[in-house]
């Protein structure tokens, strides 16, 4: 079974003990009876790659003209302000793809991104996304 954007995005993970109260997804699916993020736990990532750009200069319009032809989804993150923008990028890929080969994505998009990536999303994991309440940001 394949996953895709619109799929991950409809789809809930609930937190282990260490997370947080609030349900939180990722763009993975957890083997059977896995219930943490763990490498080993994974069974496969989804095909797309989320990273975030928190190097200042970059705009909605730079990201677009580094990803001709892609399709991707593109946000500011909470810290960003106006004045030094930082930018969660989520790019569609070819397939689905193992923990392994995520190390060769990232550098891929880093190269596209001229060596702008946070280096914190090298690693997979991070990418997981809380959702917030109704009312509660």
């Amino acid at each position: 079974m394949s996953i895709g954007l619109r799929v991950w995005a409809q789809m809930e993970r609930h937190p282990s003990e260490k997370e947080t109260s609030t349900p939180w997804t990722a763009p993975f699916v957890l083997k059977e009876g896995a219930g943490r993020r763990r490498a080993e736990d994974v069974e496969r990532i989804a095909a797309f790659a989320s990273v975030d750009i928190d190097e200042s200069g970059w705009t909605i319009q730079r990201i677009d003209e580094e990803l001709p032809g892609r399709a991707f989804v593109a946000h500011t993150t909470t810290k960003s302000i106006p004045e030094h923008q930082r930018w969660r990028v989520i790019v569609r890929l070819d397939r689905e793809h193992t923990t392994a080969e995520f190390g060769s994505v990232w550098r891929s998009m880093n190269l596209m991104f001229h060596g702008e990536l946070d280096s914190r999303t090298k690693n997979f994991k991070p990418n997981s996304v809380r959702t917030c309440e109704v009312g509660r940001r």
